[in-house]
């Protein structure tokens, strides 16, 4: 290879990538004159070259480099693994070609300033790194400080090298080796690919470079530490021009639209400057555009690295490898082949009557290696009759079969009594109701459900495993032109109107659907609708995740081997493990917002799909209700919550306090009026004395409704509220919120949860908070959880900012109902579901 250029910058990416790498290549060749390159760490494609014809970059595929023992990588490593595992042998190949100075870019970057400055500062140094971050983190969010030193203090993204002494004969060849057999993605081992070596290399690179200015390498781990601004399409960090942004996990939709700054943060999410979200914006845009060009040209997208010699590779065949590997047991790479995999692990002694597929799932799995002990008899035949039951349940390769024992191919007399004894059950509750209001008969009933429901729900006794959550399922042959519906189509609830919702949008979006009832009160009672005659082979239970276990094991055997979501509720920043052991009867789950999804992910390595609430067109007319509660021409602030849903998380008390700090403004407390409609039973009636005493004391215009209003009161209701009130604590979605903003109302929330998905500074007024710990029982699972305190002073502030300014409260309240309507209708919402049922 002969270049003309002291300077070489490249990047590597596989095939699926390569719509984002062409913005990094757009903004490259925008900002250096130098060579540069992609590495196509994936299958040879012609295709590819013609995806970069309008570039001036070099395209090189992984085989070009030449790297020995490249295999073994292959067998080896993930995708994300053996992407970084080659970056040194990209840098050795370069420099090898006569390079002085080499500068590598991970392909989600985008360049916005000359690097001119960086290749001066190579003229006289000899690496060039940024920092994760120069400052400490003043929260407990994510990435903590711990997740820093845990991947690495410098970020890999970008990384300068010269062909330095120090460089090429002491730190490339001691990173090559490393990356060669160490690169994998596992914290809790100390390793995270190529970039936690890193950490060293300003020891064994003299005179190293650490950029410590705010222009570059800016992304979610910094922003704590930069503002991000722009003028005239120029963007600025901390008053410096940009140099380049990394947009490292950003969430965007099918559509290409923003959703929050990263999968890996909860920082940030959408809460980001006006400036920072006009860059994403352009950055997501020029994507879309990148990704019609790479479907134009039929570019396979399906990485080509997963297939060794005819052998599909996957996560349990590599488990295995790598720990032969890690342990130095010697193996034959030749003698590997799909045979070789399912033939007992002779490696291992103790183990070599399981399959080499068997034991790599083991060792994939940490759930599993907690729940059997293999090293037993008992243990191993009871890890192999859990495969056993996955296999029948689609769950793992049928082709594992020919590596069970025979004498575990029949399956357990007990587990078939017991699903016959569940039907049984199910039976008496049907044709004997009566019956269950004998307190004996009742309670015998509920002991022999719970030593039923140990198998259900994995009880040590009978199983001693932690099962597969949110399995993989075989959907070649499923048909997804309908569903099975699983709600309280008979109870009025929130989630009950939830699934019944639910049913509208699957009509909408021309799927058929069935439903299925479940008693609100014994989950176990399930009644097809007499209209519904067709089962489909996709089910969706509209029922939480505590409830699921009573539930499902009772469905009828027909439906058993269905692909099945759930969809789940949760209010807090963390959902708690025991419920997440409902997710081994399900294969999917969607949930209502983006706080429960990442309270999902912080608890389990599995991302819900967001299918938000939707909401029909707000209808008009008062019903009467003014004239009810006679509150004619007032100035009038609502609230509404449920006693049963915890009133420390509803916090009415809160609006009450911010509405009486508003009083003390006497033409806010002569013009306004203040409605509680609170429904639920626990602790109402010490709660509704309260509410009166702070009434009375403070001769507030307060008005308490403690009775069931009819849908059309409760519209009548939201059509007289001037401004609604949720000082919540936390809200898993908040239905009252949405609702009011559908109705053209001002909604004053705090600035936390659920409500973020659909509020924001031009459609609603936020209030501040602090995070505070949960005190015991204030809410279930409520230990080492946290919640938001909302300042009252701050929501009294923009209670009578609304009160002052009715003309800005009203374009607030117009561009809410508008935001509602062109996002969260049935229509929209429908558009959703219809993606995630077309995607299974």
């Amino acid at each position: 290879m002969i270049n003309n250029s002291s300077s070489a910058y490249f990047t590597i990416c596989s095939a699926n990538y390569l719509p984002t790498a062409k913005i990094l290549v757009d903004t490259l060749e925008s900002n250096t004159k130098e060579d540069t390159y992609i590495i196509i760490c994936d299958k040879k494609q012609i295709e590819i070259e013609d995806f970069f014809a309008d570039n001036q970059i070099k395209v090189l595929f992984v085989e070009d480099l030449n790297i020995r023992n490249f295999d073994a990588f292959i067998l080896r490593y993930s995708i994300l693994e053996i992407n970084t595992a080659i970056k040194p042998y990209v840098f050795d190949y370069l420099f090898g070609a006569g390079y002085e100075k080499i500068f590598y870019f991970d392909p989600d970057i985008s360049i916005e300033n000359s690097l001119a400055n960086f290749e001066k500062l190579l003229d006289k140094h000899n690496s060039l790194l940024t920092p994760h971050i120069q400052t400490p983190y003043k929260d407990e969010k994510n990435p903590s400080l711990k997740d820093i030193s845990n991947s690495g203090i410098y970020n890999l993204g970008f990384l300068g090298l010269k062909s330095s002494d120090s460089v090429l004969n002491n730190f490339l060849p001691w990173w090559k080796r490393k990356c060669e057999l160490e690169c994998f993605s596992s914290v809790k081992d100390g390793l995270f690919t190529d970039q936690k070596f890193c950490d060293y290399l300003p020891s064994f690179v003299d005179n190293s470079y650490i950029h410590s200015e705010s222009d570059a390498n800016i992304a979610y781990w910094n922003l704590h530490e930069r503002k991000i601004t722009e003028k005239n399409n120029i963007f600025f960090s901390n008053d410096q021009q940009v140099l380049f942004f990394h947009f490292s996990g950003l969430l965007y939709d099918d559509s290409f639209s923003f959703i929050k700054l990263s999968k890996h943060e909860n920082r940030f999410k959408r809460k980001i400057s006006s400036a920072l979200r006009k860059k994403i914006d352009e950055y997501l845009l020029a994507l879309k555009q990148n990704n019609k060009l790479f479907e134009k040209l039929k570019i396979d997208d399906v990485y080509g690295l997963n297939n060794f010699h005819g052998t599909d590779l996957d996560t349990s065949k590599r488990s295995y490898i790598k720990f032969l590997e890690t342990n130095k047991i010697n193996y034959d790479i030749k003698k590997i082949s799909k045979r070789w995999f399912d033939n007992p692990a002779k490696e291992f002694s103790k183990n070599k009557h399981l399959s080499r597929n068997f034991l790599g799932l083991y060792l994939s799995r940490e759930d599993l290696r907690s729940a059997f002990n293999i090293k037993t008899p008992e243990g191993a035949d009871a890890f192999l009759r859990w495969i056993k039951h996955e296999m029948d349940n689609n769950n793992l390769p049928k082709d594992w079969k020919i590596s069970i024992p025979r004498r575990l191919e029949t399956r357990f007399f007990g587990f078939q009594l017991k699903m016959r004894l569940f039907s049984i059950l199910k039976s008496f509750s049907k044709y004997f109701p009566s019956l269950l209001s004998i307190s004996i008969v009742s309670k015998i009933r509920s002991k022999i459900k719970a030593l039923l429901l140990g198998e259900a729900l994995a009880s040590k006794k009978i199983h001693n495993e932690n099962p597969i959550l949110f399995s993989g399922f075989d959907t070649e042959n499923i048909s997804k032109k309908g569903i099975n519906i699983f709600g309280y189509f008979n109870a009025n609830t929130g989630v009950a109107n939830g699934a019944k919702l639910m049913d509208d949008m699957l009509n909408e979006a021309n799927i058929s659907s069935t439903r299925f009832n479940v008693d609100i009160k014994d989950n176990s009672i399930i009644t097809k609708s007499s209209k519904s005659k067709k089962n489909w082979d996709i089910s969706l239970f509209h029922i939480n995740a505590d409830q699921t276990p009573f539930c499902i094991p009772f469905i009828d055997s027909s439906l058993s081997s269905n692909f099945k979501i759930g969809f789940w509720a949760w209010e807090l920043d963390r959902f708690p493990t025991k419920f997440l052991e409902s997710g081994k009867f399900l294969n999917d789950l969607w949930v209502p917002s983006n706080f429960i999804a990442d309270s999902i992910m912080r608890s389990c390595d599995f991302e819900p799909k967001v299918v938000p609430h939707a909401l029909n067109s707000h209808p008009d007319g008062v019903n009467g209700m003014d004239h009810k509660l006679k509150i004619k021409n007032k100035f009038t602030v609502v609230t509404t919550f449920d006693c049963d849903s915890y009133v420390d998380r509803k916090n009415p008390f809160a609006t009450i306090n911010s509405y009486l700090r508003a009083s003390h403004r006497s033409d806010f407390r002569d013009n306004s009026c203040l409605i509680i409609k609170l429904t639920g039973i626990m602790g109402r009636k010490k709660i509704i004395s309260k509410i009166m005493e702070i009434k009375e004391n403070n001769m507030l215009n307060l008005v308490l409704i403690d009775r069931h209003l009819s849908d059309e009161e409760m519209v009548g209701l939201r059509n007289i509220t001037d401004v609604f009130m949720s000082l919540h604590r936390s809200e898993g979605f908040g239905l009252n919120l949405i609702e009011n903003m559908s109705a053209g109302n001002l909604v004053i929330a705090t600035n936390y949860s659920g409500n973020i998905d659909y509020m924001n500074n031009q459609n609603s007024l936020l209030v501040d908070y602090k995070m505070i710990p949960l005190k015991k029982d204030q809410y279930p699972e409520w230990e080492g959880q946290f919640w938001a305190d909302p300042y009252e002073d701050d929501a009294s502030e923009k209670l009578l900012w609304s009160f002052d300014n009715n003309k800005e409260r009203k374009r607030l309240s117009k561009n809410a109902k508008k935001y509602v309507e062109s996002n969260f209708s049935i229509k929209e919402v429908s558009k959703k579901v219809l993606a995630n049922i077309q995607a299974i």
